[in-house]
């Protein structure tokens, strides 16, 4: 289930940028505005991706009329306002991950009404940014995927306290990650200016901003692995505050950056430069917070430290409460 789950998320990203590129071409051929083809484009994204999930439940249907739900009995739920405090600092970091793009676009609009000098310049600018950003993920879709499905096989390995499996599963997520990414930066580099072109309908001073733009957005793409990795490992082990502090590194450091370069050099460029500069920092933070663990696994591996020395300790609290 989790499986099809997963299917149908990537399937409606997917649908959703093709019908925004699609409807967004149709319409800066037409001459006329982008943003009511863009509005139509999620609409018919769920559409389709509607469709795909009736497709989906089919085999399951004869599971479902077999299925009964029982109630034991109907007895006052008491609810502890301690474990959903808990549940939503768990989830802060997940919530900050979904809000880093608007508030990283958020800034840079802003960013850019200032060091415009005319409306029209300032909805170039912005227009640019906005396509660079909504056809991003089109691109990311593949290597992000091998990130998601990290995510519960790890999460059953640590449960089962298997970490030559747990070592596997970040050795081999590493591989397939960066190798996707480094493909579709070299596949990227090469047809993005041909693209870009036809994208713009031959209007060149976009297309060579929106080209510049898909660059720097998805420079860092080959090295980013152990970032997107090291939440799922950080939040598995119940350390939420770890996975929200580098989480909100790469936001910090590109709000950051945006606002020094973006108003030191008076140019849209700016805003394109702190993707890099945040990308490689957090990428760094990532990476050591990964390699860090992986060792840390090994030595578990070969018993040389325990689950308190390798800052497990909802592991020992299991082990006693199974031992009961």
């Amino acid at each position: 289930m989790y499986a099809d789950n997963f299917l149908i998320f990537k399937f409606y990203e997917i649908q959703k940028q093709c019908n925004i590129l699609f409807l967004c071409q149709k319409s800066i051929y037409q001459h006329s505005t982008p943003h009511s083809p863009c509005a139509i484009a999620p609409v018919i994204a769920n559409a389709v991706c509607s469709i795909a999930v009736i497709f989906l439940f089919i085999p399951f249907k004869h599971s479902f009329r077999q299925f009964k739900l029982k109630f034991a009995s109907l007895k006052k739920v008491n609810i502890s306002f301690k474990i959903l405090l808990k549940i939503i600092y768990y989830s802060v970091p997940d919530w900050l991950g979904q809000f880093q793009g608007p508030i990283i676009k958020v800034t840079a609009n802003v960013l850019l009404s200032k060091i415009s000098s005319s409306l029209t310049q300032t909805e170039f600018n912005i227009s640019t940014l906005g396509i660079v950003s909504q056809m991003s993920p089109l691109i990311h879709v593949f290597n992000q995927s091998f990130g998601q499905a990290f995510g519960p096989i790890f999460g059953y390995a640590l449960g089962a306290k298997n970490w030559k499996r747990m070592r596997e599963a970040m050795l081999k997520t590493l591989i397939w990650q960066s190798g996707t990414g480094l493909i579709c930066w070299i596949i990227l580099n090469i047809y993005v200016d041909k693209f870009c072109y036809w994208l713009m309908q031959g209007y060149e001073p976009q297309a060579d901003d929106v080209s510049f733009g898909f660059r720097c957005f998805n420079a860092c793409m080959p090295v980013m692995s152990c970032f997107l990795c090291v939440n799922d490992i950080n939040q598995m082990e119940q350390k939420p505050m770890k996975a929200f502090l580098v989480q909100i590194s790469r936001l910090v450091f590109i709000v950051v950056f945006e606002a020094i370069l973006c108003l030191t050099l008076q140019d849209q460029k700016g805003i394109y430069y702190a993707f890099i500069i945040g990308d490689v920092l957090s990428a760094i933070i990532g990476a050591v917070n990964f390699t860090e663990r992986y060792l840390i696994y090994g030595k578990l591996e070969k018993g040389e430290i325990n689950l308190k020395q390798a800052k497990l300790k909802h592991l020992e609290i299991t082990n006693q409460n199974n031992q009961i």
